[in-house]
C-alpha cells in the first residue's frame, strides 16, 4: 500500500495503546515491554502500527529499540512484529508491520 493510502487510512484513527515487548541490548533473555500511543490499521492477520513517538524519541529519550521478532499486543490481539521501516508523517514516525499471533 503507498503512503497516500496509509496517510488517508490514519487521518481517520485515534491512537490506541500498544504494548511492544523488544530484547533487552545487554541481556538477550530479558524484555523490556512498553506503552506507547499507536495508530493501528488492520487488514485482518496483518496489521500496520504507526507510532506516535517519533524515531529519535523512541531512540534518544527511551531509550527503546523495536527490531523484527518483537512483540506487540494491543487491547485486541498480540502480534509479532515482522517488518520495522519509518513513515514520514511531519517527522520519521516507526512503521511496524505485524502477523496475528493470538
Amino acid at each position: 500500500m503507498k503512503d497516500t493510502k496509509l496517510l488517508l487510512a490514519l487521518s481517520g484513527l485515534q491512537p490506541t495503546p500498544v504494548w511492544i515487548a523488544s530484547t533487552v541490548l545487554k541481556n538477550k533473555d530479558r524484555k523490556d515491554i512498553r506503552e506507547f500511543l499507536a495508530k493501528v490499521v488492520d487488514e485482518g492477520d496483518t496489521v500496520r502500527i504507526v507510532l506516535e513517538e517519533t524515531v529519535r524519541e523512541l531512540r534518544d529519550t527511551h531509550n527503546f529499540f523495536i527490531e523484527e521478532g518483537s512483540e506487540l499486543r494491543t487491547k485486541d490481539a498480540s502480534y509479532k512484529c515482522t517488518y520495522v521501516t519509518d513513515v514520514k508523517l511531519g517527522k520519521k514516525h516507526p512503521l511496524l508491520l505485524a502477523k496475528r499471533i493470538a
